[in-house]
């Protein structure tokens, strides 16, 4: 019920073409913004009256105006997804440099319509190009084919490629230099502090479980203390070694791998520090809330990002690691979390990829829509049967330990619910298959009433959860796929995200060079560029067009009339042939 506030602006919406020129003819303003600065040619955007659009451009609006939401009607048009009112308004705005024949150039001006400011070379997220690219909908999508699509090859051939396929040789080379960091550490040593750090000797041997050059084995009574090192005796028969060792600190110790450690982590960490320093000077240049904007659409560049946080953070861990053996564990887990999140960063190159980038977006949408929704409901279903289980579980081991003769049978059975916790991981692993063990379990149980009662609720357990919720998923994460998979267009949405990536880590002024390569001054002003763009079209004025088509009704016409006469000429024949047989 949105008109605008004028009745200029009121007969532009309900299209009505007198009604606008009478108010035209008593001097109504086009150009006068309401209370959210839309002008007339705005409301016919939204609307989407298209020849009411043309009447008041030719009748003096103005498509240079800005509401305040900073956007023109071009760039409202794109916000909206409006692909024909965006291609008129594309269509009065351009210049037509040449025709011959059936061929044409035409300049665009780019001030709305590129990323790039053509004066400062700084990101303009109110262009239509932006705007199409990260808009939702179908619509948007559709608005990549035609102009902008020719904007981003536009882009891609003058800088985008070169700068993607450099950072992705980076990357590599990134990758492989972390990949054999994290694989030449002393895993061994590692995982005996990890599980307590004991490693048992045999009297009169010197044989642990590691190797002995890396320790030392020196035999003192039981209690005695060094500073991070304790000795006891446990059993009679032999001793127990305990120490909290810095091991990873220590890279002269284990030959090659050692050195090959130390080489590969002062590379990593080299590489995080210099793009940690590129991404604040990237922030710093475009603000927080753009750089979020266009990194919100990477889920895992933003893992990525947070991998480099903890690279950061494992250097004040390992220098700690003398304080408790929990340093160790945060280095080991931080190392394994970046190895993950740092491979599944080749996802965002694969984005630019034809052939692959619609199923990374696959992945992002069955995680995000289906997966969360799933277990928004799954999480509802499991608790409510974690704590029935529990209870009847419960009943089981108490009608165990009340029975007076109790078999070893029962001596070695343990409740395999002793808790609510194991119990959701006992239950999650039921959905997905292994049900044998929990069912067992019920049908041993010494109380006969809470083993029926285990046995109904398992039932209606594997029907509601097992059964109706993970098909559930499985018809939710198909849909997505065919739908994702049928729109073919995906792909240029993903390509059209990637190059505006890779255009937010130049410099504003490497913008203003590559504006240069793929645009062309407008008249005498260099600082305004535009476009151009050279096709093959019918150039035929109304007279021709009314013409062929009369011509090509009077053929149409004339084999008519010729068809006709065939026919009675042969049901003339077929008559004279009937006479004369009779």
């Amino acid at each position: 019920m949105y008109f605008g506030e004028y009745p200029l602006a009121f007969a532009a919406c309900t299209n009505q073409l007198d009604c606008y020129r009478l108010l035209r003819a008593k001097r109504a303003d086009p150009n006068q913004k309401d209370t959210n600065g839309n002008t007339v040619l705005h409301m016919t955007v939204i609307h989407e009256n298209l020849e009411m659009l043309k009447l008041a451009y030719d009748t003096g609006a103005k498509l240079q105006v800005m509401n305040k939401q900073s956007l023109t009607p071009l760039t409202l048009a794109a916000k909206i997804a409006k692909k024909k009112m965006f291609e008129q308004i594309l269509q009065l705005e351009s210049t037509v440099v040449w025709n011959y024949g059936e061929a044409s150039s035409i300049a665009y001006p780019l001030a709305k319509l590129d990323t790039i400011n053509q004066e400062t070379g700084h990101l303009n997220e109110d262009s239509a190009l932006f705007l199409a690219a990260y808009g939702e909908t179908k619509e948007h999508l559709e608005m990549l084919d035609g102009l902008l699509e020719n904007l981003l090859q536009a882009k891609w051939d003058a800088f985008a490629k070169k700068s993607w396929t450099k950072s992705l040789i980076c990357f590599v080379i990134y990758f492989i230099f972390l990949s054999m960091a994290f694989m030449t550490r002393p895993f061994s040593l590692t995982t005996s502090v990890l599980m307590g750090d004991s490693i048992y000797i045999l009297p009169g041997t010197i044989q642990p479980m590691i190797d002995p050059k890396y320790v030392n084995f020196t035999l003192v009574p039981e209690g005695t203390t060094w500073p991070n090192r304790t000795y006891y005796w446990p059993k009679s028969d032999g001793y127990v070694y305990r120490e909290k060792r810095c091991h990873l600190t220590n890279y002269f110790n284990y030959g090659w791998q050692g050195y090959v450690r130390i080489a590969s982590e002062a590379v990593v960490i080299f590489c995080v520090i210099y793009q940690v320093i590129v991404e604040g000077l990237e922030i710093r240049a475009i603000g927080y809330k753009r750089w979020w904007q266009v990194l919100s659409s990477f889920p895992f560049k933003i893992l990525y990002r947070i991998s480099l946080i903890f690279i950061l953070l494992l250097i004040p861990i390992r220098l700690l690691c003398f304080l408790d053996d929990t340093m160790l564990f945060l280095d080991n887990l931080f190392s394994m979390l970046v190895i993950i999140m740092t491979a599944l960063h080749f996802l965002f190159y694969f984005r630019a990829m034809k052939f692959v980038g619609p199923f990374v977006v696959m992945i992002y949408t069955i995680f995000i829509r289906d997966m969360v929704r799933f277990f928004a409901i799954y999480a509802i279903f499991l608790i409510g049967f974690t704590h029935s289980f529990y209870i009847i579980f419960i009943a089981c081991e108490r009608k165990r330990s009340e029975n007076d003769e109790i078999s070893e049978l029962n001596l070695s059975r343990v409740n395999i619910l002793a808790n609510p916790l194991e119990g959701l991981l006992r239950l999650f692993i039921c959905t997905i298959g292994e049900f044998t063990v929990l069912y067992k379990e019920i049908n041993t149980c010494d109380d006969d009433r809470a083993s029926n009662i285990g046995k109904i609720v398992f039932l209606v357990y594997e029907l509601f959860v097992s059964l109706l919720q993970f098909n559930l998923l499985i018809a939710m994460m198909t849909r997505t796929y065919e739908m994702i998979y049928h729109t073919q267009k995906e792909y240029k949405r993903q390509w059209a995200q990637v190059i505006l990536m890779t255009e937010l880590s130049h410099s504003p002024q490497d913008r203003l060079m590559a504006l240069l390569k793929y645009s062309r001054p407008i008249g005498t002003d260099k600082r305004k560029r535009a476009f151009v763009v050279t096709r093959k079209h019918e150039t035929f004025s109304e007279s021709e067009k009314l013409m062929k088509e009369q011509q090509a009704n009077a053929i149409r016409e004339e084999k008519r009339l010729l068809l006709k006469r065939r026919l009675r000429v042969r049901s003339f024949f077929c008559v004279l042939e009937l006479f004369k047989e009779h």
